[in-house]
């Protein structure tokens, strides 16, 4: 029990710092300096960092919404949505 217990902790501060440190770099990126504007590609890479944190944001929310959406209207998103057998 301890073990599978210490093995979900480690990933949750894994994944659950992971998207802000990414969003923490896109900032970083796109910020520049009086005397150094941002170059090109700092910005493109800060605006891929921030899709990717909306993307990933949206997919949560649509995981944890998807029996309702299911239950909803029909729409299974990703085939986890319980289903009866009557």
């Amino acid at each position: 029990m301890g073990h599978a217990l210490l093995n979900v902790l480690i990933v949750a501060i894994i994944l659950g710092s992971g998207l802000p440190v990414l969003f923490a770099i896109g900032v970083r990126l796109e910020a520049g300096t009086p005397d150094n504007p941002p170059r090109p590609i700092q910005k493109f890479l800060a605006v891929g960092l921030f899709l990717f944190c909306l993307v990933v944001i949206v997919i949560g929310i649509l995981w944890l919404m998807d029996s309702t959406i299911a239950h909803y209207t029909g729409v299974d998103l990703f085939g986890t949505a319980n289903k009866s057998d009557g």
